[in-house]
């Protein structure tokens, strides 16, 4: 992000409150939604934005069959803030789904 900024990343973002995605979106089919994988949640006890509770709906509606979500002690860039146990996290759920 030093050498490029946050322009790019934040695209994602600005196209999703401008409701770009919608028209692409609200036409697939609801299997579609279903992540049938193994799926890793990590999130940020301390992050205001993507919080635990949003996948947990998720799952709870049956989207999510092989969810895992784990917590560490940080805010929203948890993965700079912590990389040995996001890393450890990472080698943890590999070795026990693949």
């Amino acid at each position: 992000m030093t050498r490029d900024g946050l322009a790019a990343p934040f695209c994602y973002y600005c196209a999703l409150v401008e409701g770009m995605y919608y028209e692409q979106e609200r036409k697939l089919p609801a299997e579609r939604y279903k992540v049938t994988v193994s799926y890793l949640f990590i999130s940020g006890m301390l992050d205001i934005i993507c919080l635990a509770q949003a996948i947990e709906k998720a799952h709870g509606m049956g989207l999510t069959a092989k969810l895992t979500v784990e917590r560490v002690d940080s805010g929203y860039w948890y993965m700079l803030a912590k990389p040995k146990e996001v890393g450890e996290i990472f080698v943890t759920w590999l070795g026990d789904d693949f």
